[in-house]
């Protein structure tokens, strides 16, 4: 948790096999083009959210690269607040209560390409919510209590495999 959280530009984080149990949030965390942020691993390195509220959280993160390892359960799997530039690739995200991948407040120039997206808004308790399997922007019922406007723009989901959603497989606001 705390290397996500120091990581600066070219840093380059290998998850080694194995279960991380928790919620694991990088805040502020700045690549550069020339020097992303680099944090991959197999699909035997595994972030486990268990039930909690969100496996994966990424705020006000820029140039960061995710690739090749699993992100498990939580409320939801892979969020991006504010977070510009960034790129998953390779991932798996599975089991979550609600969605699994949410672009949100303002996160702009993403990109989630090649990954497997299964079993959204039912996780281990199949409980049916709002599952969808890639969810950009938010509901302009909730902008006000967001701040206004979600300009989450120029974001793309490219060759991705998405299965098992109960709602919307990609779902764009």
């Amino acid at each position: 948790r705390e290397a996500l959280s120091k990581a600066g530009p070219g840093d380059w984080l290998q998850l080694e096999d194995g279960v991380y149990d928790g919620e694991f949030r990088m805040r502020g965390v700045h690549g550069t083009e020339e020097a992303p942020v680099r944090i991959t691993g197999s699909s035997k390195a595994v972030l486990d959210g268990g039930k909690g509220k969100t496996t994966l959280q990424l705020d006000n993160t820029h140039h960061v690269e995710l690739s090749g390892f699993t992100i498990l359960g939580g409320h939801r799997g892979l969020i991006l607040s504010g977070s510009d530039h960034n790129e998953m690739d390779r991932l798996t995200v599975k089991n979550t209560l609600s969605e699994a991948v949410h672009f949100k407040e303002s996160s702009s120039y993403n990109t989630i390409q090649s990954s497997h997206i299964k079993d959204a808004g039912r996780g281990s308790q199949k409980q049916v919510g709002n599952g969808e399997g890639v969810y950009i922007g938010t509901d302009s019922k909730k902008w006000g209590s967001k701040g206004g406007q979600d300009s989450s723009d120029h974001n793309k989901v490219l060759n991705n495999y998405i299965e098992g959603t109960s709602s919307e497989a990609v779902d764009v606001k």
